[in-house]
């Protein structure tokens, strides 16, 4: 699938506005057809006892900026009541499973930069967080 990206790029990078339409479309075609477009997104949290918690989440509701999706998490997960954020307690991603481009999934968790949350939230099987903090 990498060579359909390069052929997207290449339509991107050109002066014709007709080249990069047709790239912004052929992007979304590959964006809906690559691995985990459609599946939900696993997280695993931790609390400061040490207790599981796994939970699903549509891609939709993740491929937020990241201050958005993180409060989201923690509401979710219970971690804080909707409105009620305390600063003794901190939430850390400490890592993610990504799809690899045959659709297998990869074996060891990797960290998410929060500037690139969105973009890669197409590509996540399963993150990882972590609640510390009194």
């Amino acid at each position: 699938m990498s060579g359909a990206y390069t052929i997207v790029q290449q339509l991107f990078d050109t002066q014709q506005q007709t080249a990069v339409g047709i790239g912004h479309f052929l992007q979304a075609l590959l964006n809906y057809a690559k691995p985990g477009g459609k599946t939900p997104i696993i997280v695993e949290h931790m609390n400061k006892e040490g207790t599981t918690r796994v939970m699903m989440f549509s891609r939709q509701k993740l491929s937020k900026p990241f201050t958005n999706a993180m409060d989201t998490l923690k509401v979710d997960l219970g971690i804080v009541q909707r409105g009620y954020y305390s600063s003794q307690t901190n939430v850390t991603i400490t890592g993610a499973l990504f799809y690899n481009e045959d659709g297998t999934v990869q074996t060891t968790p990797v960290l998410v930069s929060q500037e690139s949350w969105p973009d890669l939230m197409a590509h996540v099987h399963k993150i990882f967080i972590r609640t510390s903090g009194a």
